[in-house]
């Protein structure tokens, strides 16, 4: 039986020839580790993945928006700023 990738891990993936599932993606949201071997996949989440989502991955995985919040800016924001998410999130 051959499993779907979900529109989320079809874009974070896109770019890359290692795999990330979003299930590994919400572990290192929520440890807040920023692994060199997934950071084009993180990058691509933070900056490629629509907003609604970035929406449906926190709830399904149970993670807030302050755990996405302190994740963007302690290994995102510097880097690969994204304006649309900061105005949702009124940061």
């Amino acid at each position: 039986m051959m499993i779907t990738p979900s529109p989320l891990e079809i874009t974070i993936n896109a770019q890359t020839v290692t795999y990330l599932h979003e299930e590994e993606l919400a572990k290192l949201i929520r440890e807040k580790r920023f692994p060199v071997e997934y950071r084009t996949h993180i990058f691509n989440f933070f900056t490629d993945v629509p907003l609604r989502i970035i929406y449906r991955f926190l709830r399904k995985h149970n993670l807030t928006e302050n755990d996405l919040q302190a994740y963007y800016e302690a290994h995102i924001k510097e880097i690969y700023p994204n304006k649309e998410l900061e105005g949702l999130f009124s940061w």
